[in-house]
């Protein structure tokens, strides 16, 4: 279809803002000079009726001083940058603003027309930069930093000369793990704004900035952190709240440089790690020195393990050489990766059976003070709870003599896994008596969080079946990950029909070995009768008394496995169930299905003889089933 000139301009007059009706003499204003009124009201008059009668559908149509806008007649680009703006697609948006608000348009016979065609650009620009400003905020405030990058980009493209916005473009690049694409940014910035170079001073703000940025290129630590996780991390879903408070914790301004300690805890796959790593990736920028340790069941008994793996890093070397003896030499004992091009003076052995001498503790608290003198620094242990002695030992001697730098302790722990009694549960309990320690519990995401979670690992699946796998997950992000990637289709009614991962099934195995004979006999005897039993049932069922059964429930709930709450009994998680279920011998599986199957019967109403029945039949027992069924 080929209009003029003329009639291209009053679509443009039309569809340019979101309205149904516009006044005649604002469009004959906008398409010719001053004349004779009347003349003009004709003019106006002729043109509606020939743009309708080109596109062969009324689009126009007078109402008195009127001209009204049928807009569904026409697909107008600009309701769809409106679109764009408002769902967020700012990359679709600046690409439709890039081509020029009626950049086709040639009509330019009035000065009114020529000035409301920019002052139409202007306001789309204002438009998607008060969006993409607002985006940028509630992702900077959620952490989610892909998002904030692309709102930052936008702004960056508006706005091609402002440090303030170079700035948050590198720093969400960085934050999302893209370092050396940030440095690339900042070179493309300095090259538009002073081509010929040495024109151009950044602000101070932004040569901090870039300094951090090439330091964490050129950290040994980072490399190696960055090398030995190479899979991307799962997003950071539900923890505004905590990431706000460990951020806040971390980095507000403390009036006197010392020791202070924060403690993360919760369920085991409930997101501990996965917050520390997003605030440590930001310390890193903002040029704090971070020390990473873990500590791992299976390695309890190295003695100062999770203390000595970050030392044998390259960069404490110079560290440990400025250290006076003795404590040289104990150091270099330690970690024999420090001996490089010297030898210790002494030849002391390392701390045998347990027992740590008071120079080796002194060593520690030397090292780390240069460390932290120099430089913020952030020692992170993750799974705390597996510490050795030796360690909590050298902790406590570090917290009670620290006198100089800015050491933060940040330890990831499960509370179920926390034994009692033990040294690693005194030295939470004393931490946490502490005015300076930051405690920060992690509970499961609500429902809502928890299907978006798993959309963002398993897209293809229906809403209906992320919501099955969520609610069976019970909101455990670790657990709502791995089943959304190991269930293609929703989990059927059966037990046996679910694929437990083998992260909820070495969990679940793990807190099994905790148990005795009747919490075991217990536990086994919910997985077969379901959540909600009653204690009456669960300990029939059981075979086990009423006093049995009550020792095994704290025992079970103590570990986090089950939850008693008025509407009966049940397991944390649907999916703790399906993996103790799947771990009964199907000898005995078949006996607990029987049991409940009689228990069942002698109950009134249809329900439990359906359930009967399938118990019954669960327990290999078709005549029973077929008795009750019918």
């Amino acid at each position: 279809m080929r209009i003029s000139p003329l009639q291209s301009a009053l679509l443009a007059l039309a569809f340019a803002k979101e309205v149904t009706r516009i006044p005649r003499p604002a469009l004959q204003r906008f398409l010719w000079e001053s004349e004779d009124e009347k003349a003009l009201r004709h003019r106006l008059s002729q043109l509606v009726y020939q743009a309708n009668q080109t596109a062969d559908q009324k689009i126009f149509e007078a109402a008195g001083e009127h001209i009204r806008v049928n807009r569904d007649a026409v697909d107008c680009d600009v309701d769809d940058y409106s679109s764009a703006v408002r769902s967020g697609d700012f990359e679709k948006a600046w690409n439709m603003l890039e081509r020029g608000f009626l950049s086709a348009c040639n009509y330019r016979r009035t000065s009114a027309f020529v000035d409301w065609i920019e002052e139409q650009r202007i306001v789309k620009r204002s438009l998607l930069r008060r969006a993409a400003l607002s985006a940028w905020e509630e992702a900077e405030a959620a952490q989610e930093w892909s998002l904030a990058r692309r709102s930052a980009e936008v702004l960056l493209h508006l706005d091609p000369r402002e440090e303030t916005i170079l700035r948050r473009v590198m720093r969400a690049r960085v934050l999302a793990g893209q370092v050396r694409e940030a440095e690339a940014v900042y070179r493309t910035f300095a090259e538009r704004v002073d081509p010929s170079g040495g024109q151009w001073t950044p602000e101070r703000a932004t040569t901090t900035l870039l300094r951090n940025v090439q330091d964490l290129l050129h950290d040994p630590i980072a490399d190696s952190r960055a090398a030995a996780d190479r899979s991307p991390l799962p997003p950071l879903v539900g923890r505004r709240a905590e990431l706000t408070e460990l951020t806040r914790s971390l980095f507000e301004p403390r009036p006197n440089a010392g020791w202070r300690t924060i403690a993360v805890h919760g369920e085991a796959g409930v997101g501990k790690t996965r917050l520390v790593r997003e605030a440590i990736s930001s310390a890193r920028f903002r040029g704090y020195r971070v020390m990473e340790a873990s500590a791992v069941q299976l390695e309890r008994k190295i003695l100062l393990g999770p203390l000595l793996d970050p030392l044998s890093d390259p960069w404490v070397l110079p560290f440990s050489r400025t250290l006076d003896e003795p404590w040289r030499s104990s150091m270099l004992a330690l970690v024999p990766e420090l001996q490089q091009g010297s030898k210790p003076l002494h030849d002391p052995s390392p701390p045998r059976g347990g027992e740590l001498s008071r120079h080796t503790c002194d060593a520690f608290l030397r090292l780390f003070t240069r460390i932290a003198e120099s430089q913020k620094t952030i020692l992170s242990v993750d799974g705390f709870q597996w510490m050795d002695e030796a360690s909590i030992a050298v902790l406590q001697f570090l917290r009670r003599r620290w006198q100089r730098g800015e050491m933060t302790l940040l330890v990831t722990f499960c509370e179920e896994e926390l034994r009692l009694g033990t040294s690693v549960a005194r030295f939470i309990r004393e931490e946490e008596l502490r005015r300076s320690t930051t405690s920060i519990h992690l509970t499961a995401l609500d429902d809502m969080a928890a299907v978006k979670l798993a959309r963002s690992v398993a897209p293809e699946n229906s809403h209906h079946s992320l919501a099955v796998i969520a609610r069976a997950a019970g909101g455990n992000p670790r657990f709502v990950i791995d089943l959304a990637t190991t269930n293609g289709a929703p989990p059927g009614r059966s037990s046996s029909d679910m694929a437990v991962p083998p992260s909820v099934r070495r969990l679940v195995t793990r807190r099994l070995e905790l148990l005795d004979d009747d919490a075991r006999k217990v536990v086994c005897g919910l997985a077969v009768v379901g959540n909600g039993a009653s204690l009456d049932r669960l300990r029939v069922i059981a075979d086990s008394t009423r006093a049995e059964c009550l020792d095994a429930l704290d025992t079970l709930h103590r570990l986090r496995l089950v939850d008693w709450a008025p509407e009966g009994i049940a397991f944390r998680h649907e999916i703790f169930r399906h993996a103790v279920y799947q771990q009964i011998h199907p000898s005995r599986r078949s006996v607990l299905h029987a049991r409940t199957a009689r228990l069942l019967y002698r109950a009134s109403g249809d329900s439990a003889l359906i359930e009967a029945a399938r118990h019954y039949r669960l327990a290999g027992e078709s005549r029973h089933a077929s008795i009750c069924a019918h």
